[in-house]
């Protein structure tokens, strides 16, 4: 094998680029299927083709949960946690997965702990005659959520 021997897509065919492609343990994805994977997802050196085709039929079936989600409700400003109280659904407004109205659906059932944490940080301090007459303070919120993801694994999300 040549150093700069070209290689191809072994799900497309298509060329990769050196610098954007994603290696597999027996092949490489171009850049776009690379992206079709979810962004919540890791380790792919270590899977195989198989694994890439089984990840992107899952993707397919989570796409359809989507569309099928109904908002009950959502918690926080920028990044959300969407609730379907209905179906027992939630999924978080973060990632190239939202942007591609993909986002990870999760089952009630698949949430394992969850808390909250204030930070609280004074922002003014007004004095009158000497005496400290108003504190202004900021509270900032912090909600991290622990979850099982497919094949045991854990993920910590913090919005």
């Amino acid at each position: 094998m040549g150093l700069f021997e070209k290689k191809y897509c072994d799900l497309c065919g298509d060329k990769v680029n050196a610098l954007t492609r994603q290696k597999l343990s027996d092949g490489y994805l171009c850049s776009d299927c690379k992206h079709k994977l979810s962004s919540l997802s890791s380790g792919w050196k270590n899977r195989t083709l198989a694994d890439v085709k089984a990840h992107l039929e899952q993707r397919e079936q989570n796409r359809q949960k989507y569309s099928a989600f109904v908002q009950s409700a959502s918690a926080g400003t920028n990044e959300k946690l969407v609730v379907d109280f209905n179906n027992r659904k939630f999924y978080f407004t973060i990632g190239r997965d939202f942007k591609n109205s993909n986002p990870e659906i999760f089952d009630f059932s698949q949430l394992q702990d969850f808390w909250l944490e204030l930070a609280v940080s004074l922002i003014q301090q007004t004095h009158f005659r000497g005496k400290t007459v108003c504190l202004m303070f900021r509270l900032h919120f912090s909600r991290m959520f622990v979850i099982q993801t497919h094949r045991h694994r854990r993920k910590e999300y913090l919005l």
